[in-house]
């Protein structure tokens, strides 16, 4: 990975209407951009087409990009057709039409990727003699499709930058845009560039894998075990704070400091509370299951038989010697267990499924160990509870025993659907 890539071979093309020169280049500008993003392209077969002035069409649907070019995907390959009467433009056009290659073909043509990835082109080549014109001359997108108001908002997003130097936001917008390919980018721009910038600040601003940030989660975790119910940092911090001079807590935060890391937890992460439900006491039984198929039986077939399958959650599949196994749970009213046994029973019968292990939950146990979030942790690595940075404090783990008895209740299947 290069720390930013060198576009002066661009700078001869204004002289350049040779085809397979500029195809040249682009291959140049490509592998330079493949570098510094750390990504593959698109589209790996790119054909340049250099052709005579042609009557272009600029009414309102002309997107911002076809200004001097036209392109198009015909049997894989990429086809850019260049207008010589732009040759002064050459240079942004082609380094328009290399960043699109790293752009999914759905979103090649959206109005948002257009004025994205012309901002990119304008900051690239902004000691270009020509980029002055070439702003101007595309400026009337802007204008016409409402993104000036997006100009502000999209330099604040590129002035992020992550602790990694390996990263920048230019990296993050392309990896973020092949993640959510399948968005509609076009029907709320300004969502997206807040979307973006809102994950972007939350992975420069400060990593979950922080050692004060780990301790913190810590302490939260300590304060709603014991508490059961807490939903506001006011009362977080009053735990904290009463917890600590009682000695329950220990640890080296303030109360300052606890509270400044929860507020950055509470508006850039996804740590919420979550809570158990004592499914008995609506008269319902969870039942833990394993389920072994008949290796005879295709994978399609298997897939509809667990679909079909009720009250059936948090199934689990794994193919070991040529046999699919399922692991669940069924989370299901009382007066239905007889029937789920009659049903797994005739599975079996009917060869369907070669072994089955089925039995009563007694408690819920839930486990967490924070030590994959401290600064000492290599990500990628299985943690050695040996070494010396390792501590048993950050081991979290949450055990509820199930009530003894069901209450009486008996739930018609309306009444589960709605609970």
């Amino acid at each position: 990975m290069v720390n930013s890539p060198n576009f002066d071979k661009l700078k001869k093309l204004s002289n350049i209407d040779d085809p397979i020169k500029i195809n040249q280049i682009f291959i140049y500008l490509m592998n330079e951009l493949k570098a510094y993003l750390n990504l593959e392209v698109v589209n790996k077969k790119v054909k340049i087409h250099v052709v005579d002035e042609i009557e272009e069409n600029r009414d309102s649907n002309t997107r911002l990009s076809s200004y001097g070019v036209i392109r198009s995907i015909i049997d894989d390959t990429y086809h850019i057709k260049l207008f010589k009467n732009y040759k002064k433009f050459f240079a942004f056009i082609l380094l328009q039409s290399s960043y699109l290659t790293f752009i999914p073909n759905d979103l090649k043509n959206t109005i948002f990727i257009d004025f994205v990835v012309n901002k990119f082109v304008e900051i690239d080549l902004l000691e270009f003699s020509s980029v002055i014109e070439w702003t101007l001359f595309i400026k009337e997108k802007y204008v016409k499709y409402n993104f000036v108001s997006e100009k502000f908002r999209f330099d604040t997003f590129l002035e992020l930058h992550d602790r990694k130097s390996s990263e920048s936001p230019r990296q993050f917008f392309f990896e973020y845009i092949r993640r959510n390919s399948n968005q509609n980018f076009d029907d709320n721009p300004h969502f997206y560039l807040d979307k973006m910038y809102k994950e972007l600040l939350f992975k420069s601003s400060k990593k979950l894998q922080s050692n004060e940030i780990t301790e913190t989660l810590k302490i939260l975790t300590k304060i709603f075990y014991r508490i059961k119910n807490c939903d506001t940092l006011e009362g977080f911090c009053n735990y904290f704070n009463n917890f600590k001079k009682q000695g329950i807590i220990q640890t080296e935060l303030s109360l300052r400091r606890f509270g400044k890391n929860l507020r950055w937890i509470n508006k850039y992460s996804y740590v919420t509370p979550s809570y158990y439900f004592d499914w008995k006491a609506i008269n319902m039984a969870i039942i833990t299951c394993y389920l072994k198929f008949n290796p005879l039986l295709e994978k399609a077939k298997i897939d509809k038989i667990i679909n079909q399958m009720p009250f059936l959650i948090m199934p689990k599949l794994s193919i070991t010697n040529f046999t699919v196994e399922l692991s669940a749970y069924f989370v299901i009213p009382r007066i239905y267990i007889k029937d789920l046994i009659y049903m797994l029973e005739k599975l079996e019968e009917f060869g369907f499924i070669i072994k089955k292990i089925c039995s009563l939950a007694m408690k819920y146990v839930f486990s967490l160990n924070l030590n994959y979030f401290r600064e000492s942790y290599k990500n990628g690595q299985i943690i050695n509870p040996k070494n010396k940075n390792y501590s048993k404090e950050f081991e979290i783990e949450f055990i509820q025993n199930y009530n003894k008895d069901y209450f009486k209740t008996n739930l018609t299947l309306q009444h589960y659907i709605i609970e």
